[in-house]
């Protein structure tokens, strides 16, 4: 969808974004190098039972928000999720994620060497 948008600059926000019959996220945001912060607020992904390679690349975003409105229940891949994002600090909201299915985390976070908090409820304060 957004592959490789280096002109997405420092804030994405996708507010309400309702895809129920979406499966896949793969790759949704790879190489957006130029965006320092994603929020995924609302969002209605019911379906989607992969999120492999969703943020991969995204070399300078330092935050990423979980919101989900309706969580996919049945995520499989999440390998290299966030991989090369080197300058990621923190991602919030990951327990909004209904993880019970997911077989593959492999490398979700390769390469995040700023990576210093991962929260797992909304309490983002």
């Amino acid at each position: 969808m957004f592959v490789d948008c280096t002109g997405m600059n420092t804030s994405f926000t996708a507010d309400s974004w309702n895809f129920p019959k979406m499966k896949t996220a793969e790759g949704m945001f790879q190489g957006c190098s130029n965006v320092k912060q994603i929020r995924l607020y609302q969002v209605k992904w019911p379906a989607c039972t992969n999120m492999n390679n969703i943020f991969k690349d995204c070399s300078n975003l330092r935050v990423f928000n979980f919101e989900f409105k309706t969580a996919p229940s049945a995520i499989a891949d999440l390998s290299y999720a966030f991989d090369g994002c080197e300058k990621l600090e923190r991602v919030w909201n990951l327990g909004s994620l209904t993880m019970t299915s997911c077989k593959n985390v492999d490398y979700m976070f390769k390469g995040c060497k700023a990576l210093t908090e991962i929260k797992c409820n909304s309490d983002t304060d």
